[in-house]
């Protein structure tokens, strides 16, 4: 609740800025694509389960997004410049988080991964 908190107040503050600096949304949409590659990647390296690995996948995307703007506002102070991207990053996190597990809630899993195994 307090990343939630601390994201939608940046974004309340924010608003305008990100609205006019389109040219950081492309960087930013490759790196968190780029981040949701590589956990699903890692994830089976470490070879969780398939819904493992999607758990994995968002909920490292997710808390990276509202680490930055939490640790941008602390160290650079609410009104910083720095701020900017990393609000555009939320937005787009929370974003393309929620299409993927839209996308992922469709595509069925193999029946043994459907199952909670009991240890």
């Amino acid at each position: 609740m307090a990343i939630l908190a601390i994201i939608a107040i940046a974004v309340a503050l924010k608003r305008d800025q990100v609205r006019d600096a389109p040219e950081v949304l492309l960087p930013l949409l490759a790196v968190n694509l780029g981040g949701y590659l590589a956990g699903y990647t890692l994830a089976g390296a470490f070879r969780l389960t398939r819904p493992m690995r999607r758990a994995l996948t968002l909920e490292v995307g997710m808390q990276n997004a509202g680490a930055g703007t939490a640790l941008a506002i602390q160290l650079f102070g609410r009104d910083s410049a720095a701020i900017v991207p990393c609000v555009a990053y939320t937005i787009g996190c929370m974003l393309t988080g929620t299409l993927l597990a839209t996308v992922w809630s469709y595509l069925p899993l193999p029946p043994e991964q459907n199952e909670t195994k009991n240890p």
